[in-house]
């Protein structure tokens, strides 16, 4: 299971952002499909080699398998939502809060990326209370991420 992952979300840049003590239920909820298609290949092609933009750290009883992250059996990959499996845990990108709602266990399997940063919502203040009308606050943008530009694609 991968319990950290530090990536680096601009080309150029030497600022890198900690994700650690990942869920084995880990949303990101994305800003936009440039974010959620980045985040999610950075994360699938990590263990190319490609150190320099993001680097995994898996759980100490996984040190000495070799965990292969993938794009989930059965799950989806299509325009809006990208899953991810390594072994049994579960990685999902998306940018709908729909996904986020019907996927999400605890406070601490969430994070946010509004393209800039990376950012738990554990992070927040009272994010307890949040939860309680979680997706009302994702819609609401008091999180920082749902624009509603997904939607708006599909307007006529």
């Amino acid at each position: 299971m991968i319990d950290r992952i530090i990536m680096n979300l601009f080309e150029g840049s030497n600022e890198f952002y900690d994700m650690c003590e990942l869920t084995d239920n880990t949303i990101i909820l994305c800003n936009n499909i440039t974010t959620k298609s980045y985040i999610s290949d950075l994360i699938l092609h990590c263990e190319d080699g490609n150190i320099k933009k993001i680097a995994v750290f898996y759980n100490e009883d996984d040190k000495y398998k070799e965990p292969l992250i993938k794009v989930s059996d059965g799950g989806c990959n299509y325009y809006p939502v990208m899953s991810l499996t390594c072994g049994k845990q579960k990685i999902i990108v998306t940018l709908l809060p729909e996904v986020v709602m019907s996927k999400i266990k605890n406070p601490e399997d969430l994070w946010f990326c509004d393209g800039k940063q990376i950012y738990a919502l554990t992070e927040f203040i009272g994010y307890k209370e949040i939860y309680n009308d979680l997706y009302k606050n994702i819609l609401q943008g008091r999180l920082g991420t749902f624009t509603g530009e997904y939607y708006k694609e599909f307007e006529d």
